[in-house]
């Protein structure tokens, strides 16, 4: 069976905008996120898209019209997920540090689903985010969980 991503989001002029994947380990390096990715699309059934995020407790790598080939490429950004992800662990009454699986992937689903509705802003840290045009391509799209449909 493929691996696909975790998360998908299409704008809402109906293509796809973002595919996103979580893992629950804290302290990798963008080597580590490269390779990772790496091997997804190696094994998966991954998309061409525009934005590819990659998300663990304390990063976020962004790879940014990266095409879905099974090569070492690092992400075009690489920045702290702490500040914008703490207040949702708070929610799920976790320590980044300590978060399992299935909570990883709730922080980042519901962490999105404000973005892309409107109901929460990046924080500055994320300013590069910003300036890449994600969150405007994800802003009022639709999320779709692939492995729940």
């Amino acid at each position: 069976m493929p691996v696909r991503p975790e998360i998908l989001i299409y704008a809402p002029q109906g293509h796809l905008a973002a595919a996103i994947d979580t893992y629950a380990l804290p302290g990798r390096d963008a080597e580590w996120g490269a390779l990772f990715r790496r091997n997804l699309v190696e094994h998966g059934g991954y998309p061409k898209v525009e934005f590819y995020l990659f998300v663990t407790p304390d990063r976020m790598w962004l790879w940014k019209d990266v095409p879905p080939k099974p090569e070492f490429v690092l992400p075009t950004l690489d920045l702290s997920a702490s500040e914008a992800l703490a207040p949702y662990f708070t929610r799920f009454r976790t320590p980044p540090d300590q978060a399992m699986r299935h909570t990883m992937f709730a922080v980042v689903d519901l962490w999105l689903t404000e973005l892309t509705w409107g109901q929460a802003r990046p924080p500055e840290n994320l300013r590069p985010l910003v300036e890449t045009g994600f969150f405007e391509a994800i802003r009022d799209g639709n999320l779709i969980l692939p492995d729940a449909a």
